[in-house]
């Protein structure tokens, strides 16, 4: 980090104490947080960010915290930034199309805003009246959400990420009804890879989505049969997710690739018998069974 030099008698002014703050931060996010985090970009701690069903107008985001990294900023300001989201936050979609489906996309940014401001007293440099006026004396990084709506069509796009944005969910909206379920969202989040012993286990008994947050899936399918469906290839580089059979029927579990998307070269994977156990990671180009 470079180190604010003060010498006894020089003249300080303003913007050395700011920079003294500016350079702690980019020496704690840039050098050591980013480094920490094995130089990964853009993600979300745990279940942070996570986008869930309310109805078919409106999704929740989940409270929580991340890491957003934006190479176009320069010194003083750092380029890794905190995300943070002090409580769940409701997020409303726009209505839906009464003809044709679209999907829309849930995204969020960080943002320095404004924590405290008081009256302080402050000296003109033209006039050199002192009188005192409202002034930030503090701010802090949160974050920005905003839904992208995108564009009704019989087979929807997914609209563009707006530039310094990060995509955390796509939704399908329905024509006329909106969002049916949680289902129909589908999770982008770059979730970050921890090193640690634990793991996140989740029990699974219907058709559903797998979650970058999920690591062990205790699949039990002694009511019906059922499908477990990988998150997208694309948001799931070096993810290992492990999924177990633990109930005693004939009913089967049906490990299925996000889309077309493939493991070892198959659409799916079945298990059929009691303690069948799959365990897959992604290389970005497919899920692979290890």
């Amino acid at each position: 980090m470079p180190r604010r030099q003060w010498n006894d008698g020089m003249e300080l002014v303003y913007g050395d104490l700011s920079a003294a703050s500016s350079s702690l931060e980019m020496e704690l996010y840039d050098r050591i947080i980013y480094e920490m985090m094995n130089r990964q970009q853009n993600v979300t701690f745990g279940d942070s960010f996570y986008v869930s069903y309310t109805n078919g107008t409106h999704v929740s985001v989940k409270k929580g915290s991340g890491m957003q990294y934006d190479a176009t900023q320069v010194d003083p300001e750092p380029m890794s930034r905190p995300l943070y989201l002090s409580a769940d936050t409701a997020q409303t979609l726009t209505a839906p199309d009464g003809v044709n489906p679209r999907i829309d996309i849930v995204c969020v940014k960080a943002n320095r805003v404004t924590a405290s401001t008081q009256s302080r007293n402050f000296k003109d440099p033209s006039s050199g009246l002192v009188a005192p006026q409202a002034m930030i004396v503090e701010t802090d990084w949160l974050s920005d959400l905003q839904v992208v709506a995108g564009t009704p069509a019989v087979s929807p796009a997914v609209p563009a990420t707006p530039a310094g944005w990060i995509k955390l969910a796509e939704l399908l909206v329905s024509a006329v009804t909106g969002i049916a379920n949680q289902a129909a969202i589908t999770d982008k989040r770059v979730v970050f890879g921890k090193s640690s012993s634990w793991v996140t286990t989740r029990a699974m008994s219907v058709n559903d989505s797998i979650t970058l947050n999920d690591e062990l899936i205790l699949a039990n399918a002694s009511g019906a049969s059922f499908i477990a469906i990988l998150p997208p290839i694309a948001s799931s580089v070096g993810k290992k997710i492990i999924i177990i059979k633990i109930d005693s029927s004939a009913n089967t579990v049906t490990l299925d690739g996000n889309a077309a998307e493939i493991i070892s070269g198959e659409l799916t994977q079945v298990m059929a018998a009691q303690w069948t156990a799959l365990t897959v990671v992604c290389d970005g180009t497919q899920w692979y069974l290890i």
